[in-house]
């Protein structure tokens, strides 16, 4: 009995093993991965149950930041939380594994392996750094952004412009969009360009590259040849793209105007003008608007006429009989018009062989109808036309100054479209006066024939010469026909009716 109460005291004095396992230090939080941008402020986690007498250690690699409540490591920004450990302000130098550990009696250490990445927004540095690009005509130059930031930015280009920003395709990027290559460079690529890089952390970076091209004088007129009239002002106006910027002179054929009295010049931005403030017969003469820079030299050539304007046939040809038909026009012109040429033919149809051609016939015609000013108006009757035929013409006006040029061709189909009514005694099949439909233009593309007809159109309603006005006046013309018509019935009954 004595024994065992002895046994029974030592084993009371003893842990289970079931005891003991459960008392050892261990580490509850698993280790992670933390992803936080720069200035930001981290606390990694390190539950730790039945630490007891051991110490815990948080490491950084190799090197030792904290043993128990002791910081190691003399940096302001780390600090214990309970057993957490917290930095302040991370930098991008503060990127990689943070360890954990017990140092416990055992061989192994007991630990945890938190992994940390530092996110950094986007920089961008250009090149070169100045941020200007001069460059010859015709040569390829090579615009370079580094962009640095994690994860690592891409990098897009922009070209910038008053009218709109055009976004520069893949194809001439490389090194990951850092370089942007322009090949055989032209006018046209001079400019501000943009480089954006973005990783989606932060705001995106963007810098600008400015590049200049180098390139002799390009000069477009607005237009090659201007009417003027006499005693009247005209402006002649170059626009001109150059750099560097060039000197303009302009010449009256080959003589230099310079500080000639009668002529005023002007300069805003790119367009350069020239105004004659009072033309004469003498003015009337070839001028050119000459540039000239370091690059090389160009001109531009106006002709100031007096000759009209090319006249502007209307497409609305309206049928008076079935072998006559009305057609009508515009000229511009500063002095009157004394005479027109009229020019038509029958084309040939699907019935005739492919080589069939018809002789214009030439008609002269003296200035009638012309309601005066700028705008002059003109209208002939064309006759013994073949019904259900197609015929193209042309008009040209002259002045005291010469012919215009030939107006576009315009075809037309004579076409009757007969109307078929009940049968009566008072009544009989006529036929419809319609306007001639107006099959095409073909000297003039698809686009531009809808412009030219709208632009006819418009023109000739100025002069209230619309459709639904011309049947009025045909409605209103027929309704005196037939007033007269009865007026001499009555007439002839009333003279009858007195003889008797």
């Amino acid at each position: 009995m004595g024994l065992s109460r002895l046994r029974h005291s030592e084993n009371e004095g003893r842990p289970s093993a079931s005891r003991t396992q459960m008392d050892l230090p261990n580490i509850q939080t698993e280790g992670k991965l933390h992803r936080v941008q720069v200035h930001d402020t981290l606390t990694l986690p390190c539950d730790v149950r039945n630490l007891g007498p051991m110490v815990l250690l948080w490491k950084k690699g190799h090197r030792v930041l904290t043993a128990g409540r002791v910081t190691v490591r003399r940096d302001r920004r780390i600090a214990l939380i309970g057993n957490n450990l917290q930095i302040a302000d991370m930098n991008i130098h503060d990127g990689g594994e943070y360890v954990c550990e017990i140092e416990a009696d055992a061989d192994d250490p007991i630990a945890i392996v938190h992994t940390v990445e530092i996110l950094v927004p986007p920089s961008i540095m250009s090149e070169p750094r100045s941020g200007n690009v001069t460059v010859r005509k015709g040569t390829t130059v090579s615009l370079e952004c580094k962009a640095n930031g994690n994860p690592t930015p891409t990098v897009s280009w922009t070209k910038i412009s008053h009218k709109r920003h055009r976004s520069i395709p893949d194809k001439d990027l490389t090194n990951h969009g850092m370089i942007l290559t322009l090949d055989n460079v032209g006018r046209r690529d001079a400019g501000k360009y943009q480089c954006t890089a973005t990783n989606e952390v932060g705001k995106d970076a963007v810098k600008y590259i400015h590049v200049a091209v180098l390139y002799k004088p390009v000069v477009v007129v607005h237009e090659a040849s201007v009417q003027g009239g006499e005693n009247r002002p005209v402006t002649l106006t170059c626009t001109i793209h150059a750099d560097p910027p060039a000197s303009v002179t302009w010449y009256k054929n080959t003589l230099l105007i310079g500080n000639s009295p009668g002529y005023l010049f002007n300069v805003q931005g790119d367009h350069h003008s020239m105004m004659i403030a009072n033309v004469g017969i003498e003015d009337f003469a070839n001028y050119s608007c000459l540039a000239m820079n370091n690059m090389g030299k160009e001109e531009g050539i106006i002709q100031l006429r007096g000759n009209p304007d090319t006249p502007v046939l209307d497409p609305n040809v309206r049928m008076l009989t079935e072998s006559s038909w009305k057609l009508s026009w515009i000229t511009k012109s500063f002095a009157n018009i004394t005479e027109y040429r009229l020019l038509y033919r029958k084309v040939p149809d699907d019935g005739n062989p492919p080589d069939t051609t018809y002789a214009w016939n030439n008609v002269i015609l003296p200035r009638q109808n012309a309601h005066g000013g700028y705008e002059q108006y003109q209208s002939y009757d064309i006759q013994h036309l073949s019904t259900n035929s197609k015929y193209e013409v042309q008009v040209q006006a002259k002045n005291n100054f010469g012919w215009s040029q030939r107006s576009e061709s315009l075809r037309f189909s004579t076409e009757v479209h007969k109307v078929v009514e009940p049968p009566s005694l008072y009544t009989t099949p006529h036929y419809h006066h319609p306007i001639a439909s107006v099959t095409s233009w073909p000297d003039l593309p698809n686009e531009s024939n809808k412009q030219q007809a709208v632009s006819r159109n418009a023109m000739f309603q100025e002069y209230g010469l619309s459709e639904a006005g011309t049947r009025l006046g045909e409605l209103w013309s027929s309704l005196l026909s037939l007033s007269m018509t009865l007026i001499f019935v009555v007439a002839t009954h009333y003279s009858s009716a007195v003889w008797l």
